[in-house]
């Protein structure tokens, strides 16, 4: 296995051999691994890795040397994901931006600031995307963000990146840590789990319930601007000592003014 410290540095675990083995490349000193995707590209294990240097590494797993890199200067990157069956990789950054790249082909197709036009808001601000994820399409990502904010992008065409994207939820009230996926159909279902400590399920408004198919949702989330989710449900994850009276939770959320609370 390889894991990522802290300060940017990863290790080799030979866990049959109890041994341990520093690569000699790494993320910049000091700097946070914000997240670790294993593929298989032809026939190479590989790892891609974003840190807050700004970079996205391909490692090779099996010789333990990276490939290849992608460096956005001055900004942070906070999240990624990759869409193994195309090479195609989508990292959230700390300016507001998305960008988009291909690993295989070592392209990078730079990217989009996510904004919503809300009141009072500026066309030009944007929050730290700090939570990106692909649909199973390969052409639909979700991505949220520090507001609360979580966007449907769609992947017009890559070549010369084209996108369109939509707010789906204006604010969840606190910063999102993870979006994940239903892995079965129905594929509108997801999870957000936030800053709070919260976890958030929310689906598409459907009563049918019934499997729909892929072809079925790749014309569903090509309309994004038809596309509608609820919130479906939440859960307060705490530590067995951990005990958070309705007060406690209250005024946690009343004294954060950037936010707008929404449930």
């Amino acid at each position: 296995g390889i894991i990522a410290k802290k300060g940017g540095v990863f290790w080799y675990i030979n866990w049959e051999e109890r041994a341990t083995l520093r690569l000699l490349t790494s993320h910049v000193s000091g700097s946070t691994t914000t997240g670790m995707k294993a593929c298989r590209l032809e026939n190479e294990n590989l790892l891609i890795s974003s840190a807050t240097d700004g970079t996205i590494r391909l490692w090779n797993i099996d010789s333990l040397e990276q490939k290849s890199e992608f460096y956005v200067p001055r900004k942070e990157a906070l999240s990624i994901d990759i869409y193994a069956q195309d090479s195609k990789c989508v990292c959230g950054f700390s300016d507001g931006y998305v960008r988009f790249f291909d690993y295989d082909r070592n392209i990078n197709y730079g990217g989009s600031l996510l904004t919503s036009n809300t009141e009072g808001g500026s066309k030009d601000q944007g929050y730290a995307v700090t939570a990106v994820t692909f649909l199973k399409n390969g052409k639909n990502i979700l991505a949220g963000n520090m507001n609360g904010e979580v966007y449907m992008i769609y992947v017009k065409s890559w070549e010369n990146i084209r996108i369109e994207y939509k707010s789906l939820i204006s604010s969840v009230g606190f910063g999102i840590h993870h979006i994940g996926l239903s892995q079965i159909d129905p594929w509108d279902t997801w999870l957000l789990s936030t800053k709070n400590k919260k976890v958030m399920v929310w689906s598409r408004k459907d009563l049918s319930f019934e499997k729909k198919g892929l072809d079925y949702y790749n014309n569903l989330f090509s309309k994004i601007n038809d596309l509608e989710y609820y919130l479906i449900d939440n859960y307060k994850v705490l530590r067995k000592d951990e005990k958070e009276s309705a007060f406690q939770s209250l005024e946690a959320e009343s004294t954060n003014q950037s936010y707008k609370v929404i449930y």
